[in-house]
């Protein structure tokens, strides 16, 4: 049912932009939380299992960086050895991430360990790092280690179109929150076409990008909406443009009219199609695929205040801006407290504690997708709440 999804998408993709099959392709492989590394034992979690046996053959063939970058022993150890891969591969064609703030997130850390990547292609060996990475064979690409150096000292908007020059496409989450991340990605690649992503879940799939648009991808499930207006349920082909709908899935993987926590709009209809733009989580929180639910937030909250004797208040998003990335700030409310507001790091370390318990949100901080918690204990902490909610645009 996937490959029902990824044939078409993947067909569009080469279909639209010219020259991808000339090159490698990058593929971010579906991560594990630093917890979980040791219990792969050999065991890959890598996403071409979805594909059908030819499609996962050619596939393999294209690939700027092996999926055995997840067998690595440490998140970072595993983040440096896909910037290895990458930078040593100048023919890249396709930059393919779910966050955009992931691959950011690798351009931000080209520079820190840009000595210790150029050692690695020189020599074509770990290094440092070869007992970590003992399962990869290190890169070997000395041309390449001399023009990183180069490349580095020039301005920081010309990496990415003079490490990847052939780079035709670039793709990942840019609705909802992400939005503002696509942004800064696109710029980065400015010799590459930008395609979001359409709409998958750990589920199964509800879009995929066509020729500019987001289809239904009505071939893989069989799909319900529920209309969030009026509770009624829906089929697919009883949507009207405009429509803000929560799909409800039928797989056969067992599913049984499984409703998804997403809000979507019916922005058009693609060859009849109805075409959908994801608009955000209904009930909970997901700026860089962290997917924090009010159950998780609160049990975490509830946990630490009664630790400590507070009044847990609320844990609140924080979207960040071009020089800092997304992070969570827990406020808790303390009447006796002799200042108006203090910041506490031993407060942020035992709610991190609790939400790290959590595998999506283990995953964005290990990616250093997110910035850690801040912690906020307040005399006042729910007219502290309000202010924050008003000057974010709330009516009090």
């Amino acid at each position: 049912e996937l490959d029902a999804a990824i044939a078409p998408w993947l067909a569009s993709m080469y279909r639209q932009h010219q020259g991808m099959e000339q090159g490698t392709h990058y593929w971010s492989v579906s991560w594990l939380p630093q917890s979980q590394f040791a219990d792969l034992q050999g065991n890959l979690n890598d996403d071409s299992e979805l594909l059908g046996v030819v499609k996962r053959v050619l596939a393999a063939q294209s690939q700027a960086v092996p999926a055995d970058v997840a067998l690595a022993a440490s998140a970072d150890d595993a983040l440096f050895a896909t910037l290895c891969y990458l930078v040593a591969n100048k023919q890249l064609r396709l930059l393919s991430v779910w966050s955009p703030t992931f691959a950011l997130q690798l351009l931000e850390a080209l520079p820190i360990w840009a000595d210790d990547i150029s050692e690695v292609l020189s020599n074509g060996d770990w290094c440092s790092r070869r007992e970590s990475l003992a399962r990869l064979n290190a890169p070997y690409a000395p041309k390449r280690a001399v023009e990183l150096k180069r490349i580095l000292a020039l301005p920081r908007a010309a990496l990415g179109a003079e490490l990847w020059p052939d780079l035709a496409l670039v793709s990942a989450w840019d609705t909802a929150d992400a939005a503002p991340w696509a942004q800064q990605l696109k710029a980065c690649f400015p010799q590459a076409a930008f395609e979001g992503k359409g709409l998958w879940a750990t589920e199964g799939v509800v879009t995929i990008p066509i020729d500019g648009q987001y289809p239904l991808a009505y071939q893989s499930h069989f799909y319900e909406f529920e209309d969030l207006q009026n509770g009624g349920i829906l089929a697919s082909w009883e949507l009207k443009e405009g429509d803000i709908v929560s799909p409800i899935i039928t797989s056969s993987n067992g599913l049984l009219r499984y409703q998804l926590d997403d809000r979507v709009q019916v922005s058009g209809f693609w060859q009849g199609v109805p075409c959908l733009q994801f608009l955000g989580r209904r009930f909970g929180v997901d700026m860089v695929g962290e997917k924090m639910s009010p159950d998780a937030a609160r049990v975490a909250m509830t946990q630490v205040a009664q630790q400590l004797g507070l009044e847990a208040i609320s844990l609140m998003a924080v979207n960040g801006h071009e020089h800092h990335r997304p992070r969570y700030m827990a406020l808790f409310s303390q009447e006796n407290l002799n200042t108006p507001y203090v910041f506490r790091p031993d407060i942020a370390a035992a709610v991190e504690k609790e939400l790290r318990g959590h595998f999506h949100y283990e995953l964005a901080r290990d990616l250093r997708q997110l910035e850690p918690i801040v912690a906020i204990v307040a005399q006042d902490g729910w007219r502290m709440c309000q202010d924050i909610a008003v000057a974010g645009g709330m009516i009090e």
